[in-house]
């Protein structure tokens, strides 16, 4: 199970790699550059017929991910994008 927490601080990622493992990444929304949305990256017809893309977080003085933070298949990712600069 994987989701995203924002508050006005700080983004919080949860990434559940299988049963036992899992990655949390936090950032600080002083160090958020831009948030990108991609939506035909897979190229699959039903992502597009139901608006599932990527939401990428780009971000300063992440060398783990050379600044990128990527949010795959999620619902609306136009909307998610206009909730996390709001609540931002």
């Amino acid at each position: 199970m994987d989701f995203i927490i924002v508050t006005p601080a700080s983004i919080m990622m949860y990434d559940q790699d299988n049963i036992l493992g899992r990655k949390i990444h936090t950032i600080t929304v002083q160090s958020i550059k831009a948030i990108n949305i991609e939506t035909d990256k897979y190229h699959k017809l039903l992502d597009n017929i139901f608006d599932i893309g990527s939401m990428i977080i780009l971000t300063e003085g992440d060398s783990e991910k050379r600044g990128e933070i990527e949010l795959r298949r999620i619902p609306d990712p136009e909307a998610m994008r206009s909730a996390v600069v709001k609540i931002v």
